[in-house]
């Protein structure tokens, strides 16, 4: 009785692996064009270009390049607050903040953190400004509970949760207008600059 061979077409996990993998990169090198040349300027066919792969295989991951960009904001905000605050979760409010507020430094200062507050919602559909704002909103709603609880645990002074996130959130977001060169070469210099304005609103 003869046996089949394993092949790495049978192999679903592998498969899938490398399909995340090759989504990641169209993530990736749209949004540097995201960055570059803001969104109307950019195309599906200079995606493609980048990568150096056709455009019909874009099609083959992703529908359109408003989806592109979804992911790429998606993608940002699981940096931000999954992965954060998974490792802040037994630190005191105020560390967690400080976490939080790190790591949204550190994603801000990518290209894919970029496309969160560089790319105007009036460049979208109805559907896709819905998403922005949803994924916009997650992340202020988590700054105001860890304020919440700051506050509670005595780690945060009294303020109006709602006000201090949004100034939180702007100081954070401000960092994403500098030339990318420059947040490259003083990523821990800005970081920890950027970190010093936050303590002192709080």
């Amino acid at each position: 009785m003869s046996t089949v061979e394993q092949s790495p077409f049978h192999d679903q996990g592998e498969r899938s692996r490398v399909k995340q993998a090759k989504a990641d990169a169209i993530i990736e090198a749209a949004a540097g064009l995201f960055a570059e040349q803001g969104y109307s300027g950019t195309t599906l066919d200079g995606v493609a270009a980048r990568l150096g792969i056709t455009k019909p295989t874009l099609y083959y991951y992703f529908a359109n390049k408003e989806e592109i960009l979804i992911a790429c904001m998606s993608s940002a905000y699981e940096s931000v607050v999954e992965h954060a605050l998974v490792g802040a979760k037994n630190l005191s409010a105020r560390d967690q903040l400080f976490t939080v507020a790190g790591a949204y430094l550190d994603v801000m200062m990518q290209d894919t953190g970029r496309c969160l507050v560089r790319v105007s919602h009036l460049d979208l559909t109805p559907a896709g400004r819905a998403k922005m704002s949803g994924l916009k909103g997650k992340i202020d709603a988590e700054i105001q509970k860890i304020l919440a609880s700051g506050m509670s645990d005595g780690t945060i002074r009294e303020c109006d949760v709602r006000v201090t996130a949004s100034a939180i959130g702007g100081v954070l977001n401000a960092v994403s207008f500098w030339k990318s060169s420059e947040t490259n070469a003083r990523r821990p210099e800005l970081r920890e600059k950027f970190l010093a304005v936050i303590a002192t609103m709080i």
